[in-house]
């Protein structure tokens, strides 16, 4: 296998890679599957090969990697990225395939001394449960790494901008080839670190969704149920404020309190003064026109007795004409 060769295998690849960042078909399309199933087996073709030619070796650094093959260092990458654009296979096995790749890319990576970033911490199954307050620091410590990586994330596109595109740095010359793959590695390992928490995350979730699945759990939500609420009364228009009252704000047939309730409560808290002064005229008129709004109530509340006394005088009232024994009105 001549390196000329791993060379076009690894074009080829990067090149169908491109295509499927820019491409505007939905990633389950059967058409970019299948681009990306060949642009998949490139990479691993391309990776058999610089196994064979024995390009790379834990005792050496990267000074040490010739600048034509530096590049072959993104293949666990790369197909780290593309494994998580599967859709045809079952998604658990394929999170598990992208997290070996992208782990695979950074220790080796962080092994040639290109990056001093470790490798984000997988969550134990058997992990205790987390109570208390959060940690503040960790979390800082976790926003701040996450600007820094966003600030140099920005930093070496501009600086890849101005050098070139990888179809054509070969036309460069070697330090400006070799300042090329070096940025592209720091790239790349910042979008690993950036995507296997969520690898992490994603895979948990499927692993517990397959285990309760396995008890016949499968039916059963998720979270926990939450109380059923009260349902909300409808509201209603109220003639009057006494009405409100002694209603509340729900519908009418539901009282909230008595009339004898509401009026005790008004004089225990000062609004009614009881005392043994003859009522005046503002009293008398208020006394009448709380009667007249309690045998109201009574007769919207079903108050036989008071229903039975209401009848009765509007009959009384049919059978005496108004003026009836008033002496002062007789012809």
């Amino acid at each position: 296998m001549e390196p000329q060769k791993l060379s076009s295998v690894f074009n080829e690849a990067w090149e169908i890679n491109e295509k499927l960042d820019s491409s505007e078909s939905s990633t389950g399309s059967g058409e970019y599957q299948t681009q990306l199933s060949k642009c998949i087996q490139l990479l691993e073709r391309a990776t058999l090969m610089v196994n064979d030619l024995s390009l790379f070796s834990q005792n050496e650094t990267a000074e040490e990697i010739s600048t034509s093959d530096i590049r072959y260092l993104l293949l666990p990458a790369l197909l780290g990225d593309l494994t998580m654009r599967i859709t045809t296979d079952e998604r658990l096995d394929t999170l598990n395939r992208a997290k070996v790749y992208w782990k695979d890319f950074i220790a080796r990576c962080k092994c040639y001394e290109l990056t001093e970033e470790e490798i984000p911490e997988e969550p134990s199954q058997e992990r205790p449960l987390v109570t208390g307050p959060p940690n503040l620091r960790a979390m800082e410590a976790n926003r701040e790494a996450k600007i820094k990586r966003y600030k140099e994330k920005k930093d070496i596109e501009k600086k890849m901008q101005v050098i070139g595109t990888l179809k054509y740095i070969t036309t460069k010359d070697e330090e400006t080839q070799r300042e090329y793959y070096l940025l592209l590695l720091k790239s790349w390992i910042n979008k690993g670190l950036e995507e296997l928490p969520g690898l992490y995350q994603e895979a948990e979730m499927l692993e517990f969704m397959a285990k309760r699945r396995e008890r016949g759990e499968e039916n059963e939500p998720t979270a926990a149920v939450e109380p059923a609420r009260k349902p909300l009364k409808p509201f209603v228009l109220l003639r009057d404020k006494l009405q409100a009252h002694v209603f509340g704000a729900g519908y009418p047939s539901l009282p909230t309190m008595t009339l004898e309730e509401y009026f005790q409560k008004e004089i225990d808290e000062g609004k009614i003064q009881l005392d043994s002064r003859n009522p005046g005229p503002q009293e008398e008129a208020e006394e009448k026109e709380a009667a007249e709004v309690k045998k109201e109530l009574e007769v919207e509340t079903d108050d036989r007795a008071a229903l039975q006394k209401a009848r009765e005088w509007d009959d009384w009232k049919d059978d005496h004409k108004t003026g009836w024994g008033n002496r002062d009105n007789m012809g």
